[in-house]
């Protein structure tokens, strides 16, 4: 509908890759920078947990895009099919679909590492996650309606993954507890 939207496109498209491509460096020279005023023990969270983050946020976009995508896809096409619709879309928000389900996806898949942080820094404890697990699911699936497009495939999609990886954290935060931080109210410490 827009005489620059191909070429708008092409460039979007192309600063996407780029940024996907040059990413290793990009994160590799930050790390290098963020480093140098870490200590060891510090550090050493950074490499135990940054591949476990990035595996989740492949995953998430894999499943994404090679799963949930096509059953997206084909329920809207058809839905609008059996109402008469000839859906023509345009190719600025197609492009905009494809990659923001995969990013949502990517993102919602840190889940268990959000757990353990907010464990590990005492907000919240592994027995009130056990306790609220209905809530917890609920709200997954109320995120999982939000995040993706207004069909039962793709809410399923997400909210099913999310629910098994909500009960992963729970198991990260039962096996992986929170030690005692010299920060911690004194009356919490035990005695000596």
């Amino acid at each position: 509908l827009k005489i620059e939207e191909p070429f708008m496109i092409f460039i979007k498209a192309a600063l996407i890759v780029g940024a996907v491509i040059s990413s290793p460096m990009v994160f590799y020279h930050l790390w290098t920078f963020v480093a140098a005023g870490l200590h060891a023990h510090e550090r050493r969270y950074v490499y135990i947990y940054l591949p476990v983050s990035v595996g989740l946020f492949i995953s998430g976009v894999v499943l994404a895009f090679f799963l949930v995508l096509h059953y997206v896809l084909t329920f809207l096409l058809s839905f609008n099919a059996s109402m008469g619709v000839a859906a023509e879309p345009r190719l600025t928000y197609y492009v905009n679909f494809v990659l923001l389900l995969p990013l949502g996806f990517g993102i919602a898949f840190q889940l268990p590492l959000v757990m353990l942080f907010l464990q590990r820094i005492g907000l919240f404890e592994t027995e009130s996650y056990i306790g609220s697990w209905k809530v917890a699911i609920l709200v997954i699936f109320v995120i999982g309606m939000m995040l993706t497009p207004a069909d039962p495939y793709s809410m399923l999609l997400m909210a099913i993954p999310l629910t098994v990886l909500y009960f992963g954290g729970i198991l990260l935060c039962k096996y992986m507890p929170r030690k005692s931080s010299p920060y911690d109210d004194e009356d919490e410490q035990p005695s000596p």
